[in-house]
């Protein structure tokens, strides 16, 4: 009984480990198509579309510019188109779900609407939304304008839920996706955060305000940056001219003219010596100084 368990979870983290192993796919382009690349520089998937987005549950979207009105389709991690290019523009896929882009003949509202489809896919929710975030802990935001007599009147944000319906209405200035049970979203100049029932759990009074990731939540007070736990409270001071979110418990920060990282302490445990920099995804960031463009791991080596 206890191998027939062990061997049951041991085909699981196997299954598991080779999902995982699969979406470490990076996207390169050579002589103008983009492919897929793993980590070691193999090419898994050669350079055949006009461009190629990063991997998420097994599907990345590509878009063939051939097509005169639908571009957008997806494929899966052996290069074998999945979703045919239908779409006027697409999104990753999250939590099951990805946004996909069509149009509509329309005088008064926008041509352009968004709906949801699933890895098959098949729609989920109809286009009907002006804009759409991705989903993030069960909800997604999207923007609701208003016109009168061919003029825009107002512009609002509301969420909805993995069935299309708006769970919180359409009534902040701006809006972001939902981390931590938190949201970042904007009323007048200011930014807060609202929990899943649209209450705001830390008042609107920030003049930046991210999205939480790692636990923090980037924010900007008269021009300078720091970070925030989910209480509101300062764990890293504001006094950065430029930041990043949190990625692999590293986040950037601009310093004088120059790119560093600091961890959770707010620690500059990365120099700031890059012209420019990415954020950490699989333990290692693109840094570039200068023409030079190269990979360092979370501790700052160089990798290539």
């Amino acid at each position: 009984m206890n191998r027939t368990i062990t061997l049951i979870l041991f085909i699981i983290l196997l299954s598991i480990s080779s999902i995982f192993a699969q979406e470490k796919l990076v996207p390169f382009e050579k002589d103008g198509k983009y492919g897929h690349k793993d980590l070691d520089g193999n090419v898994v998937i050669k350079p055949q579309f006009d461009f190629a987005g990063q991997f998420h549950e097994g599907r990345a979207y590509f878009f063939e510019s051939q097509y005169e009105k639908a571009k957008y389709g997806y494929i899966n991690t052996s290069g074998e188109v999945i979703v045919e290019p239908i779409y006027h523009g697409a999104g990753d896929f999250s939590e099951g779900l990805a946004r996909v882009q069509t149009w509509r003949f329309s005088i008064f509202d926008a041509p352009y609407i968004w709906g949801f489809i699933n890895h098959d896919g098949q729609q989920v929710i109809e286009p009907q939304f002006e804009y759409v975030s991705d989903f993030k802990e069960g909800l997604a935001y999207f923007k609701e304008t208003e016109f009168k007599f061919l003029f825009w009147v107002r512009e609002k944000y509301g969420y909805i839920n993995k069935e299309g319906k708006v769970v919180i209405p359409a009534k902040f200035d701006h809006a972001g996706i939902f981390n931590n049970g938190l949201a970042p979203v904007r009323v007048g100049d200011k930014r807060g955060y609202i929990n899943q029932k649209g209450d705001f759990v830390i008042d609107p009074k920030f003049d930046y305000a991210s999205c939480f990731s790692d636990g923090l939540a980037m924010v900007g007070v008269n021009n300078q940056y720091g970070y925030i736990n989910n209480s509101g409270e300062f764990e890293i001071q504001p006094k950065f001219i430029e930041a990043r979110d949190f990625s692999e418990e590293r986040a950037l920060v601009r310093i004088s003219n120059k790119w560093g990282f600091i961890d959770k302490s707010g620690d500059l445990v990365i120099d700031a010596i890059f012209d420019d920099a990415t954020e950490f995804t699989y333990g290692r960031a693109n840094v570039q100084n200068g023409s030079e463009k190269y990979f360092i791991d979370k501790s700052g080596k160089r990798l290539n």
